[in-house]
């Protein structure tokens, strides 16, 4: 292995020597030299080394050592030759420039590439260090008694990532590149005309090129190509990449994004059926620009024969696409056809069986949903923007039927598993759904595995789904930008047996839910001894956000489980009871009555204080350590503030008027942090040293994310 190792690092460095261009990089020729000498001494006592590691554990690790820093020098090597081709590759640009132009254009740009000080320390120093732990390994060369076996030669001639710059332009078919790195080139607009000279490039790395919207044609030239993570293809006849160039790409590996499918033709063409290492896909369909789509919108409307004609044009193109088997994760967006294809609709698992992330956004046009429910390993499911969809039923589920109610055959269905192995859902902008359903019946069973569930501004959807409250392993839930006009917004179903609704629920927010009444309710079950029955007994973080309608938060929401809450924008709320075990308080904005006290109400019931027997205890919040307050107006501390002796972390943020003197703090034995930002009356007490600053139990504190020195 270490033979091997260091002859490429070799082969490397006399490819660099030759060509002139380490001249460009002060003092790092005379390293490079030392290296190379160093490595053919080393080179010499291999053979004798590799037959006494086998009964000398000093010998073995000494070859392991050796082998590690071989390959550290092969990477600084490479990372050196790239940098440097990637200043090449402009020139491939212009064929016709004079030799002598190209020639000077390449050392002015090597030039560039290397003039910071920066860059030239970096590449210094690294040789540097691989020279001094060599020099450790050959002083061992004695020590171990390993002996020469025969004279050292000087390696072969090679295949270079570089060649002569007099010569780069008359032989630039046989540049031999594995990776090109482009990451950062933020201004980076298009490709070269001659990226297909580059005939053995594996790796095109494009991370961080927003701007690049233009591939030129000679893609297909790439055949060794391994990495290429975005392609912007031209329209058929373009002057741009043709998708007929992927044909040859059979060795692409890892993710691929496909940009303006909505413009091409023929996608059979790119045969990704193929390409058995692809894991990761994205297809965009958006069109060049905004200004173009407008247009075409527009002859749509005047030409509706010409607006079919392109969709249909559309779902050839999505039809043709269809990935090979072993794809794990698919993307599509921003399709315009009216119907998925027969790869998506039609035993979607015997199509892509391996599948764990799926995302469809913009899908404007489609109405019906694939059988989404039959994808046995899917973990993870996105649904965005798809506008035409009415109803989430059995469909989705992958049970046959177009809605959610039971027929006379359904119960002939044995042991079905719907989503078996799903454990993120998010649904969102769905415009037109107003159906949603979860097929609860003998014989079937759904989201055994489901953890997070995301259901954003679908603002036609009058209840969330009947039973949701029964599944058994979903721990967050998130609801925004609904319009529930009823007060039960989890439509909980009474005639179920279990005691536990949303029984493993840990996290729960309520986002801008603008027409939701006065309260939150939620029906109260009996268990057999008549006791309440328990409501997400499990949840630990709540979050209410602009609710700016809501009054009442049950206390029933608040478990004794519960340890952080968020209240912002609530500005109509009248005093919940908090929970008594709180750790985390955060009241942001307008809070209603808490904005003024955060007394308890003692009110009977689970969560309440008195429930849990510390009606009479001074402290009614014994655990909460952390305790902020932001963008309130308020002047002063809310009521009852005196009594939180526990708290370890207070913040304050953009309270503007707020004001209190450093006695409101002298209750605070375990406070550790006090973070005061945006608050001008606080910041100018400050700065005037009052004792909470000069002289102050408070162990740190920072006045506008700075830490706090008194002058």
């Amino acid at each position: 292995m270490a033979h091997a190792v260091i002859s490429g690092v070799l082969e490397q460095l006399r490819s660099i020597l030759q060509t002139g261009q380490v001249n460009l990089l002060a003092g790092v020729r005379k390293e490079s030299e030392k290296l190379n000498d160093t490595l053919l001494l080393i080179q010499g006592v291999l053979e004798d080394a590799e037959e006494k590691e086998v009964k000398n554990g000093a010998v073995k690790a000494w070859l392991e050592q050796l082998t590690r820093i071989s390959y550290d020098a092969d990477d600084v090597l490479d990372d050196w030759k790239t940098e440097i081709l990637s200043s090449q590759i402009q020139l491939l640009d212009d064929d016709d420039a004079h030799v002598s132009e190209k020639l000077w254009s390449c050392l002015f740009s090597l030039f560039s590439c290397f003039k910071s000080a920066e860059v030239r320390n970096d590449f210094g120093n690294k040789m540097i260090d691989i020279n001094e732990r060599l020099d450790r390994i050959v002083k061992d060369i004695a020590v171990l008694n390993l002996t020469e076996r025969q004279g050292r030669e000087e390696p072969g001639p090679g295949t270079s990532s570089f060649v002569d710059d007099s010569e780069i332009y008359g032989r630039v078919d046989d540049i031999y590149s594995v990776t090109l790195k482009l990451n950062g080139c933020n201004y980076l607009r298009k490709l070269p005309e001659g990226i297909g000279k580059l005939r053995n490039l594996r790796h095109l790395e494009l991370e961080g090129t927003d701007e690049l919207s233009y591939f030129p044609r000679g893609l297909e030239r790439l055949s060794c190509l391994r990495t290429l993570r975005r392609v912007v293809l031209d329209r058929d006849g373009g002057k741009g990449c043709q998708i007929g160039e992927l044909k040859l790409l059979d060795h692409i590996q890892g993710e691929l994004t496909m940009e303006i499918l909505g413009q091409v033709a023929d996608s059979i063409e790119a045969v990704l059926k193929k390409k058995e290492k692809l894991r990761s896909l994205v297809l965009l369909f958006s069109e060049k620009s905004d200004e173009e789509s407008d247009e075409e919108r527009h002859d749509e409307r005047q030409d509706a024969a010409a607006g079919e004609e392109k969709r249909k044009r559309i779902e050839s193109v999505l039809d043709g696409l269809q990935p090979h088997t072993n794809l794990a994760e698919l993307r599509i967006e921003d399709y315009g056809g009216n119907k998925f294809p027969l790869w998506m609709m039609s035993s979607i698992n015997t199509y892509l069986p391996n599948l764990v992330k799926l995302e469809l956004r913009n899908c404007n046009q489609c109405s019906e949903l694939p059988a989404l429910g039959r994808l046995q390993n899917l973990e993870h499911l996105e649904l965005w923007s798809l506008d035409s969809v009415k109803r989430i039923g059995c469909q989705f589920y992958g049970l046959g039927s177009t809605d959610g109610t039971t027929t006379s055959g359904e119960n002939s269905i044995q042991s079905v598993v719907v989503f078996p192995n799903l454990h993120t859902l998010h649904i969102e902008d769905m415009r037109k759904l107003e159906e949603w359903h979860l097929p609860f019946r003998r014989g079937v069973e759904i989201f055994p595995k489901l953890r997070t569930l995301s259901i954003v501004k679908l603002v036609k959807l009058q209840m969330l789904p009947l039973g949701l409250g029964k599944l058994k392993t979903l721990e967050e839930l998130e609801l925004q930008n609904m319009k529930f006009r009823g007060l039960d917004i989890f439509q909980i179903d009474d005639s179920a047996q279990e005691v536990a609704v949303f029984p493993v629920l840990k996290k729960l927010k309520l986002i801008k839910m603008r027409e939701q009444g006065d309260e939150i309710k939620l029906p109260i079950r009996r268990d057999e001894e008549g006791g309440e029955g328990f409501i997400m007994p499990c949840l630990q973080l709540l979050v209410i956000d602009s609710c700016r309608k809501l009054k009442v938060v049950p206390h029933y929401l608040f478990s004794s489980a519960l340890r952080s809450l968020l209240i912002e924008d609530c500005p109509q709320l009248t005093g919940p009871c908090l929970p008594p075990l709180l750790e985390k308080l955060k009241l942001r904005h307008k809070t209603g009555f808490l904005s003024k006290s955060i007394l308890p109400l003692l009110i009977s019931g689970i969560g309440s204080p008195d429930h849990n027997d510390t009606t009479n205890n001074e402290n009614d919040y014994p655990n909460l350590h952390s305790f902020s307050i932001s963008y309130s107006r308020q002047s002063s501390l809310p009521q009852g503030f005196n009594q939180l002796t526990a708290i370890q972390k207070l913040k304050f943020d953009n309270c503007k008027f707020l004001d209190f003197t450093p006695e409101d703090l002298k209750h605070l034995p375990m406070l550790q942090r006090l973070e005061i930002s945006d608050c001008p009356i606080l910041e100018e007490r400050c700065r005037k040293k009052e004792r909470w600053t000069t002289n102050s139990h408070i162990p740190k504190i920072k006045l506008n994310w700075d830490d706090f020195i008194p002058e």
